[in-house]
């Protein structure tokens, strides 16, 4: 379930966990040392989403509901992804270059 605080901005109760993930990976991209700060708040978030998704269902909804109900979650999840991929594309070529200098005998 949803935050049923103010909501001075307007919004629907539906709409407070998507804007919280929204503000905190806004927060991780502008300060990325405080990303394990701000990890249990969007653990909580993604909890949150998960639970409210998987209560809003009846157990008699068809399939066609629960895929619609699946895009909306990923739609919602799409800011995090983004965030997680900026912040891995390096990866790869990072892993790459500690290799070559552990076969130069350095190790770092």
């Amino acid at each position: 379930r949803a935050w049923a605080g103010g909501g001075g901005e307007g919004g629907k109760e539906e709409d407070l966990l998507p804007r919280l993930l929204t503000k905190l990976v806004t927060r991780i991209s502008r300060r990325p040392g405080r990303a394990e700060v701000f990890a249990a708040w969007i653990r909580t978030v993604l909890v949150a989403l998960a639970t409210s998704s998987s209560s809003s269902s009846s157990g008699e909804e068809d399939e066609a509901t629960m895929g619609e109900r699946e895009r909306e979650l990923a739609t919602r999840l799409l800011p995090l992804r983004n965030l997680l991929n900026e912040r891995t594309a390096c990866l790869p070529e990072l892993l790459r270059l500690e290799g070559r200098l552990a076969l130069l005998g350095r190790t770092f």
